[in-house]
């Protein structure tokens, strides 16, 4: 079913319109503060008694209590605006973590927060997207800028400032699903010449160096697997991560079964994410916070070295290493793949998603695992499905329903009848639990929140209904990705919890649909022609 322009438009409108008022009165009618396992004033007087915190505190330093479970209260300690400390006090344990805030506060190596890599990695980003000459590319441009400002929230968190952080990364996520939906509905901007050369380009062609860009992808990769598998900034994710796949290569369910480590609710994941884990769990097992994480670092290099191989196989051969080192330089990449995060494996399978564009069913599958890994990418189902008929649609659905009925059945077979009912009820905890890495919780707008999840849902479905209604926007994967960038931009602010390793989430549909095309177009050699089909070559990545 094709329509006009115009008429696809006003449908995926109206979609988008009664999607925003369903989800946000249902937002709205459900959201309520759960009470707190521990009486307010009385949480606050046993973390002030805990020696760490009480070591820190100062005449003046206000607390904040945050809702985490039915047991559990975190409460953190302000100074000003800056964190100072934090206690999580339980109805029946008492005092389970307690600590100062340190500077940086962690998410990777420590070398990854200091200011001149951030800096250095900030400028290269710039120097391999913004196209020259700048005003003729200003939409572009602005993006661009927007896009490297993303790492400035990870500096304020570093420093304790969580409501600053917080409150910018809330607007320039608003500012990704905005310019993500207007790429879509309008398409690239005509004054855009996409053979321009970008900066760093122009600038190895003035210094008679053409392999330049080439150089400093090699050595930017080489950087990233070396600071990733020596990184002593991994964090409890991982922890988690791999003492769920132990527990997984034990014969049972992670979900209410990690009891050996030190984290807490480390069982919020998918079970996919456990099965990934769980081959470096075998060689590198974690029974407890004692044990090397060094699996999950391993992983995350392998899985960098999958991505930049994906990129140079599939990206056109002008443009493949501007879009490996905008990649590997995208804000705060470095600093979260060298934690150990699981966000990384999110990001590869929505990049490999993107690269078999021509491959629905693989494509497919690939947005499927990334949903059932980590459950929030799901929303994207309908928007990728919306863009096949016939055969390839009903190949790509089965596909998913094959992936999603796996799952399933392995929850089953190793859990019991209950085996999902334990992840749903273990993943659960994500969508009630409160943060003080939130903007609804650091300003007084939480009110605003379900207006959010709203807006977020509107996009996605209306979404879905333009490419099933627009053959044109659905054969373009740059104004798809645009799509896709605010669906998850929205996801991300509408959540509980925000980290700056959620950016991984972002960076493939982001430099599709706002940084691509990358680099000036080359002529494909005939060699790659006959290996990639002509089809599946991207102009980004």
């Amino acid at each position: 079913m094709a329509l006009p322009s115009s008429s696809a438009r006003r449908i995926a409108l109206v979609v988008a319109l009664a999607t925003f008022v369903l989800v946000a009165v249902a937002g709205a009618l459900a959201h309520h503060d759960k009470p707190l396992g521990v009486p307010k004033a009385q949480a606050i007087a046993r973390a002030k008694a805990a020696p760490q915190v009480r070591d820190v505190l100062k005449p003046g330093d206000r607390a904040q209590t945050l809702y985490v479970d039915e047991d559990l209260v975190k409460v953190q300690f302000y100074r000003g605006d800056r964190a100072v400390a934090v206690a999580g006090v339980d109805a029946k344990d008492g005092i389970v973590y307690e600590g100062a805030h340190e500077n940086p506060l962690g998410w990777g190596a420590p070398f990854t927060h200091r200011a001149l890599p951030l800096a250095a990695l900030a400028l290269l980003f710039l120097l391999v997207t913004l196209r020259v000459p700048l005003r003729r590319n200003a939409t572009r441009t602005v993006d661009l800028l927007a896009i490297c400002a993303l790492v400035v929230p990870a500096v304020l968190f570093d420093q304790g400032y969580f409501a600053h952080g917080q409150a910018l990364i809330a607007l320039l996520l608003l500012y990704l699903v905005a310019r993500g939906a207007v790429l879509a509905v309008r398409g690239p901007s005509r004054a855009e010449d996409p053979s321009a050369p970008v900066l760093l380009e122009a600038l190895a062609a003035r210094a008679g160096l053409p392999q330049l860009v080439r150089q400093i992808g090699w050595a930017l990769l080489a950087a990233t697997v070396l600071i990733t598998i020596t990184s002593n900034g991994v964090i409890d994710i991982a922890f988690a991560d791999m003492e769920g796949a132990t527990v997984l290569l034990q014969g049972h369910l992670p979900y209410g079964n990690m009891r050996g480590g030190d984290i807490i609710h480390g069982d919020t994941y998918g079970l996919p994410i456990y099965a990934f884990s769980a081959p470096f769990a075998a060689l590198w097992p974690m029974h407890d916070g004692w044990d090397d994480p060094i699996g999950a670092l391993i992983s995350n290099a392998l899985l960098i070295l999958l991505c930049v191989w994906g990129l140079a196989r599939t990206v056109e051969h002008g443009r493949r290493w501007t879009a490996i080192v905008a990649f590997l330089a995208f804000p705060a990449t470095l600093m979260s793949v060298s934690s150990g995060t699981n966000d990384l494996l999110i990001a590869a399978l929505l990049l490999w998603a993107f690269l078999w564009w021509t491959r629905p069913v693989a494509s497919s599958a690939m947005i499927m695992l990334a949903g059932t890994a980590k459950i929030a990418p799901l929303v994207l189902l309908p928007l990728w499905l919306a863009r096949l008929r016939g055969r390839e649609l009903v190949a790509a659905t089965a596909v998913c329903a094959g992936i999603g009925l796996t799952v399933l059945a392995a929850l089953v077979a190793i859990g019991g009848l209950h085996g999902p009912l334990d992840m749903a009820n273990a993943i659960a905890f994500q969508l009630s639990r409160q943060s003080e890495l939130a903007v609804w919780t650091q300003l007084p707008i939480a009110g605003l929140q379900p207006l959010a999840q709203g807006l977020t849902m509107a996009v996605a479905l209306g979404g879905a209904a333009l490419v099933f209604l627009d053959r044109e926007i659905a054969a373009d994967p740059r104004r798809v990705a645009g799509l896709v960038t605010a669906v998850l931009a929205g996801l991300q602010l509408s959540a509980n919890h925000w980290a700056p390793m959620y950016l991984l989430w972002l960076a493939p549909p982001v430099m599709l649909a706002l940084a691509g095309p990358l680099g000036a177009r080359a002529p494909v050699a005939a060699h790659d022609a006959e290996t990639v089909p002509a089809a599946a070559k991207l102009a980004a990545a």
